[in-house]
């Protein structure tokens, strides 16, 4: 895929020193403008040697709480520099009182996504209409929505990601709700209800990888087929997924299931590139 096509990497999280996965998310959920800055000096390795654009994950969900962070200006503008068509994503404590002002003051900075996270930020569905809540507020911002929905842990049954995803398309059908790793095991629910959703797009980011030669891999590109690739993206979950790796195993797995080029470049590049022209320029 790298050597035919440009990648817009749609999963693109800013590495943190921690070497387990929830210390990392921890340290990425305390990030501050200074940490940011010093974390992009490793994307734009990453960008330059392998992919072009990317929509970077910010997963402080403070951040734009109270107001927005001084000297966050210089983040969005060293992304810009570096992958000029790149976006940001960000996760907001949707529970938080000045949470609906907090989507605007990051729609303001230069933010075009909100991410919901149910395993981390503890979603359950006493949750959900307060989270709708603000993603009717990023709505109303034209900003995209991500959920991830990859499914494990000890939370997987109280925390049903495709349950709050499938609840969110009830209402979000202006903008794109992008379900980050395809649902996982669950690949063909996730195929079901954006089959069902114009609106809804898969995301193959830790998925191919992780379920590779599994009975997952066949519902993974079962779906994917079955849905068409205008509703597929390309994400490689850096740092926890290498690009190089996401990269590597996407390819083969394009190739072993005989997608061809033209859906290749949709979801190496195009997709992506046709949703952020389309809210950036909004």
């Amino acid at each position: 895929m790298n050597s035919r096509h440009p990648i817009f990497d749609f999963n693109v999280h800013l590495p943190t020193t921690e070497s387990e996965v929830d210390d990392a998310l921890q340290a990425e959920a305390s990030m501050a403008v200074p940490e940011m800055l010093d974390a992009l000096v490793e994307v734009e390795d990453q960008i330059g040697s392998n992919v072009e654009q990317v929509n970077l994950m910010l997963f402080n969900p403070t951040l734009f709480v109270g107001e927005s962070p001084d000297g966050f200006d210089s983040v969005v503008a060293r992304l810009h520099e570096i992958a000029p068509e790149s976006v940001l994503t960000t996760l907001i404590d949707f529970r938080h009182p000045d949470a609906l002002q907090a989507v605007d003051r990051a729609r303001e900075a230069g933010v075009d996504g909100l991410k919901f996270h149910s395993y981390f930020q503890n979603i359950g569905q006493s949750d959900f209409q307060d989270a709708l809540r603000v993603a009717l507020r990023a709505q109303r911002n034209e900003m995209f929505l991500c959920v991830d929905t990859s499914y494990g842990t000890s939370r997987m049954f109280s925390h049903d990601n495709l349950q709050f995803a499938a609840f969110l398309s009830g209402y979000i059908d202006e903008v794109p709700l992008i379900l980050l790793h395809s649902g996982g095991l669950r690949a063909l629910e996730a195929m079901l209800l954006a089959e069902s959703n114009s609106n809804v797009w898969l995301e193959t980011s830790f998925s191919i990888n992780y379920w590779r030669g599994s009975r997952v891999e066949q519902d993974l590109a079962f779906a994917y087929d079955k849905l068409g690739s205008g509703q597929i993206l390309y994400g490689s979950d850096f740092p926890y997924v290498s690009m190089e790796a996401a990269i590597e195993e996407t390819m083969g797995f394009f190739e072993y299931h005989e997608f061809n080029s033209k859906e290749v470049e949709a979801i190496a590049y195009k997709n992506a590139e046709r949703l952020t022209t389309q809210i950036t320029s909004e």
